[in-house]
């Protein structure tokens, strides 16, 4: 392919990937951001964001040498894993799909509407988008081509919720997560005690709703106390150390751990002692909604994973799925769009770079004027050179007016 690309993705997701696949891969945010400085650091001047989450690892490179780039993203991720390095995909196919221009246009605005989640509509993945462009920006490898797709994807993604049913019933594993606890500590004689572990957009949006409906008294725990302190403050709930957590979990109902640390935070050991220690009659409930897992199955405690949360959000699915057809339309006249845009702004590029070059040949021209003793007529020397300098510009010209009749 070209080697400036408007854009190019390569990923993997929960639909092509297990959880186990995922988890291998999956960066936290100083990994992610660990990635984009090795990027900038080997590739001066391209574009690049990561996209982590529960349901996807995404690499978007836009610029020069994207193929380059996002090889070098590849990369380093296997190597914070200490693993063997596969070949770069050269196209959709396995675990790991790599998309160029408008189909990773396209991609990632059906990311950003809640179609590619594994809760249909999920309401969250647009926070976790605009994080993924914050950290390019601090990092400073976010520019003009990536701002500009990121933006239409938004766009798009908050057109399609306002307009269609797709996130009827605000879809995301915060709301299973919710409805699940309704259901099960529904019978509850006492005032149930919730735990929540992380202070990270899940977490938050779990506390969220928690708070919302009072189901119970809501603990937030988080390594960072003051993260989980601004956290409990701004939803009515209480905060706590982490060194604090195993007497907790004593006396908690229910655990929702949704953190992104590398490895298990609950531990069966862990679980096992507090399940011999417990000060209340019922067993204890653990929602894992972090990935990598939160938490290492034990029989003491009632273990939900990740896909078993999402499962739960079924009751407005129907309304979802109807919807679907209408955003995926809206995507479609939106990657049009897109396509005018990069047509015209690739236009200008290389009327610019004319003007520049142009000027360049104008001034190398003078000098051979001033210099050459060999008698050659001075207008075929002006013509040959400007027939040098325009014929690949014509050349691209001419692609992309045939991209734009197609």
């Amino acid at each position: 392919m070209d080697e400036r690309a408007q854009l190019l993705v390569l990923g993997m997701s929960a639909q092509t990937a297990s959880r186990d696949e995922l988890e291998a891969v999956a960066l936290d945010r100083s990994e992610a951001a660990a990635t984009l400085d090795v990027v900038r650091g080997r590739h001066p001047g391209t574009e690049a964001l990561v996209l982590s989450t529960c349901n996807r690892v995404e690499f978007y490179i836009a610029g020069s040498g994207v193929t380059a780039a996002a090889q070098t993203a590849f990369e380093a991720t296997h190597r914070l894993r200490d693993q063997a390095i596969p070949p770069l995909p050269a196209a959709p196919a396995g675990l790991w799909y790599l998309l160029h221009d408008a189909e990773a246009t396209r991609h990632l605005l059906r990311v950003a509407s809640g179609l590619e989640s594994a809760i249909l509509g999920d309401v969250q993945i647009q926070s976790q988008v605009r994080a993924a462009q914050g950290l390019a920006i601090e990092h400073g490898t976010f520019g003009e081509e990536l701002h500009r797709a990121v933006s239409l994807a938004l766009r798009t993604g908050r057109r399609a919720r306002r307009e269609t049913t797709i996130a009827e019933g605000s879809p995301g594993v915060a709301s299973a997560v919710t409805g699940l606890l309704e259901r099960r500590l529904g019978n509850e004689t006492a005032v149930p005690t919730i735990l929540v572990l992380g202070a990270g957009s899940v977490a938050a949006a779990v506390t969220r709703k928690l708070s919302r409906r009072k189901l119970g008294r809501v603990v937030v725990i988080n390594r960072t106390f003051a993260r989980a302190a601004e956290l409990a403050d701004r939803h009515g709930a209480v905060a706590r150390e982490w060194s604090d957590l195993s007497a907790q979990l004593e006396h908690a109902t229910a655990v929702v751990a949704a953190t992104s640390s590398p490895d298990p935070v609950l531990s069966s050991e862990l679980l096992d002692a507090v399940a011999n220690r417990r000060r209340v009659p019922t067993r204890l409930l653990v929602l894992d909604a972090g990935l990598p897992r939160n938490v290492v199955d034990t029989p003491s405690v009632d273990v939900v994973s990740l896909e078993s949360i999402a499962a739960q959000d079924v009751d407005l699915l129907g309304d979802r799925e109807r919807a679907v057809p209408a955003v995926e339309a809206m995507i479609e006249d939106a990657v049009a769009d897109w396509e005018r845009q990069v047509t015209g702004y690739n236009v200008e590029l290389i009327i610019k770079a004319l003007y520049r070059e142009s000027d360049a040949l104008s001034r190398e021209i003078a000098r051979t004027l001033v210099t050459t003793d060999d008698g050659e007529d001075a207008t075929r020397l002006v013509h040959r050179s400007l027939k040098r300098m325009l014929h690949p510009h014509v050349c691209r010209l001419r692609e992309f007016a045939d991209a734009a009749q197609r």
